[in-house]
């Protein structure tokens, strides 16, 4: 499995009116299962259109994000926001670490290795 990164040009997107109308924040929300002491991990994280709504849910919400500059564009929509960078291919944490963990538009971006 190979990751290939969304364009961060392109990621006006993650937050457009097309997208939240096919998966509102408000939503997700409400189709996890979420508590107040939980730890969430939510991998490719992006620009946190989604981490933002779920981190007043829960007791921690950690977004992995492949690329640098979706980090560092998630920090400064949200400075509270932990965000780390990394692969899903290779999650920089331990074993158990989190309650849930959850992608939205991730998959898209992993293709079989030929």
């Amino acid at each position: 499995m190979i990751s290939r990164a969304f364009p961060p040009w392109f990621s006006w997107l993650l937050e457009s009116k097309l997208r939240l109308g096919v998966l509102a924040p408000e939503t997700l929300v409400e189709r996890l299962p979420l508590g107040p002491d939980f730890v969430v991990a939510e991998i490719g994280s992006g620009t946190s259109v989604y981490a933002r709504a779920v981190r007043h849910q829960v007791r921690l919400l950690i977004g992995l994000e492949l690329q640098w500059e979706l980090v560092v564009k998630a920090k400064r929509r949200d400075s509270r926001l932990h965000q780390v960078q990394g692969s899903a291919l290779l999650l920089p944490f331990r074993p158990s670490s989190f309650d849930v963990i959850y992608l939205v538009t991730v998959l898209g971006e992993l293709t079989q290795q030929s």
